[in-house]
């Protein structure tokens, strides 16, 4: 019992290091440290640095599968359940950030050497939206295209806010993570938008 409350201490931990700094930027020692054990114990409970990685992504993984199933069990095939499921999307990221931070690490070049884990985690999740609301789309839209888009602007408003044309930043910095919920709403607003505009040709209900 002891064991696994360290386990999942230094799993916490190196969740919230590897998100703020990333993969490369973060020294073993440093979460060891800040879980409140020696480097060779982190090592002989998680398998040292790659593993205790690839272990926060995967459950990372696991918790944004759940969420995106949950979502499509729930929502209707119709324009409303799309930007419904856009919705549960863009909430959990707010709700969870390091995912978002995670992600855009890895999009930088991050954890090089674990490359296969894109596809790995990615690739059910595309997959799954795909085989859903694909049979929705217009001719002239690919349902791939249009839930990365989804996913590189939900991360780059999670990770970096934006700068509006009057030069009010949403928020100043990525470290003041708290996003208003008036801009939160402007940017569900225009999120939903995007899903109306692209799927609105075939008239659904």
């Amino acid at each position: 019992m002891e064991e696994n409350l360290a386990v999942e201490r230094i799993v916490d931990v190196a969740t919230r290091l590897f998100a703020e700094l990333g993969f490369d930027g973060t020294p073993v020692g440093l979460v060891a440290e800040a879980a409140g054990v020696d480097t060779a114990t982190l090592t002989a409970l998680t398998g040292g640095k790659t593993e205790l990685y690839k272990t926060v992504m995967l459950r990372v993984h696991e918790a944004e599968v759940q969420m995106v199933r949950a979502a499509l069990a729930s929502t209707p095939r119709t324009l409303a359940g799309l930007t419904a499921l856009a919705d549960a999307y863009l909430d959990f990221h707010v709700s969870n950030p390091h995912t978002s931070m995670l992600w855009m690490h890895r999009w930088m070049g991050d954890a090089s050497a674990t490359a296969e884990l894109d596809v790995r985690y990615r690739g059910p999740i595309i997959t799954m939206v795909t085989d859903a609301v694909g049979p929705m789309a217009p001719d002239d839209i690919q349902t791939d295209f249009v839930t990365w888009t989804i996913i590189w602007s939900v991360a780059g408003f999670i990770t970096g806010g934006m700068l509006h044309s009057g030069h009010s930043p949403a928020r100043t910095a990525p470290a003041e993570s708290a996003i208003s919920p008036e801009t939160l709403e402007e940017f569900r607003a225009n999120l939903h938008a995007l899903v109306l505009r692209m799927y609105g040709p075939k008239n659904y209900p």
